[in-house]
């Protein structure tokens, strides 16, 4: 009877095949939360302290062409973090050539 006891004991705790694991997904849905919650918003403080300064020393062309350029880098970033935004975006384009998906 003891026997049976250990060799059930052995075969259920050192034998035992561990259950088996969910499998992983890799996600980048942290990574654009944060850009979005973080640093877009600092990004565009400094930008807009630096054409605050950039104004006041009287290059107000060079403010302009920064705030153009800064205007087109965020909706590539806008594209970048939203999760359908590069398929409308895709699809958009391939409108503007007579193809519709």
């Amino acid at each position: 009877m003891i026997a049976h006891h250990i060799a059930e004991t052995i075969t259920t705790t050192f034998l035992a095949v561990p259950p088996a694991t969910p499998p992983t997904t890799v996600s980048s849905s942290g990574i654009s939360t944060w850009l979005k919650d973080n640093v877009v918003q600092l990004l565009i403080l400094v930008v807009g302290i630096g054409l605050i300064g950039k104004s006041r020393k009287g290059d107000t062309s060079g403010s302009m062409l920064t705030i153009g350029l800064l205007v087109g880098a965020l909706a590539v970033v806008a594209v970048g973090v939203s999760s359908a935004g590069g398929v409308n975006v895709g699809k958009w384009v391939a409108g503007l050539f007579g193809i519709s998906l």
